[in-house]
């Protein structure tokens, strides 16, 4: 009788551990469903506004300010009522600037539509400007944020950091980021050669950031050996911007071939499937870059380029129309998020 009591009481405990792990679960869900919905409506709202700055011509605030402003009045006015504490708004906060969303999710849809988009013949043309500013802009910007960091550390002005901390955090800060260079240029409809210029090398100092970062941290020891570790850094260089290229092309050949093998074109109503197809593998090109430690942006970037030069010829003359709408709606609904996500946290 005593066993069997015993078993009872340990089923028991059994099925309450369970049917509170099931609540937790359904709390879980109801407030990240919660979440997924207050940020569809901000994406309406912000998108609204900025028709609304289009239509009547206000040029004393960009449309990136706008959607940063309603991310900015919505998260304080939520930091105000919420209710459940500093534990509520910690969770809100990893919710609203979740650096996975942004890295795996956003990024890559931006700047493959902008890849895809960018004249090819001003983008190569102008390389050699493009890649002075990516490489010895980005190593001066580092350097020189780096001794600032230095200084203010051991003045005790900001936290205390090692050498190779603040130089590790110089290198991570000191790239130009791709996302506000490209909405600042289209609202500003800059000359081609200086978007194309700037945009250039906005993504691939991103490059450029990884591989300074790695040196810092690999080679920037008691043992330094400046010749030596130099030469090693820039090989680890050449490597990542020749693998994250070669990953892009490779990937952007792919789909050409799938395209033009599988003659998804010469049947009727497939333009769905060919977008979805094209998608695909324009995501593709950053997760297979990103999954063997290269630069997904930098691969994303050419792969948009390729495909767009390889890729597009073989579609259907209805899937010519609905890419270019898919990757544009895609990419700007990515750049509202961004921006909005910014204004939140």
């Amino acid at each position: 009788h005593l066993s069997m009591a015993a078993s009872g009481a340990s089923a028991d405990r059994e099925d309450d551990a369970m049917h509170e792990s099931a609540q937790e679960l359904a709390a879980t869900v109801q407030f990240e469903a919660n979440q997924l919905l207050i940020m569809c409506l901000l994406l309406v709202l912000a998108l609204l506004l900025g028709r609304v700055l289009h239509r009547h011509h206000v040029s004393s605030l960009t449309e990136s300010g706008l959607f940063i402003a309603v991310g900015v009045l919505f998260g304080g006015l939520m930091y105000i009522l919420v209710e459940n504490g500093a534990a509520g708004r910690e969770a809100m906060q990893h919710f609203f600037f979740n650096h996975e969303l942004f890295n795996l999710i956003l990024l890559p849809h931006i700047i493959f539509e902008a890849g895809y988009s960018l004249p090819r013949d001003l983008f190569f043309t102008r390389i050699g400007a493009i890649l002075t500013f990516a490489v010895v802009g980005t190593v001066i910007a580092t350097l020189f944020t780096w001794l600032l960091i230095v200084i203010f550390s051991q003045t005790g002005l900001v936290l205390r950091l090692s050498v190779i901390e603040a130089g590790a955090l110089a290198a991570l800060i000191s790239a130009i980021d791709p996302v506000s260079t490209l909405t600042l240029f289209k609202l500003l409809k800059v000359h081609p050669d200086l978007h194309n210029i700037l945009f250039g090398e906005s993504v691939l100092n991103d490059a450029v950031s990884i591989i300074i970062f790695r040196s810092i941290q690999r080679f920037f020891k008691a043992t330094f050996r400046p010749v030596q570790d130099t030469l090693l850094s820039a090989v680890a260089f050449a490597e990542v911007a020749s693998g994250s290229i070669g990953i892009g092309l490779l990937v952007a050949f792919c789909a050409a071939g799938v395209l033009r093998l599988s003659r998804l074109g010469h049947t009727s109503d497939s333009a769905i499937v060919e977008a979805g197809v094209f998608w695909i593998f324009s995501y593709g090109s950053f997760l297979v870059a990103e999954a063997v430690d290269l630069s997904g942006i930098v691969s994303a970037l050419f792969c948009g380029i390729a495909m767009q030069r390889y890729a597009v010829p073989n579609l259907s003359a209805e899937a010519r129309v609905a890419v270019p709408l898919l990757l544009q709606t895609i990419a700007s609904l990515a750049e509202t998020t961004v921006f909005v996500l910014v204004g939140l946290a």
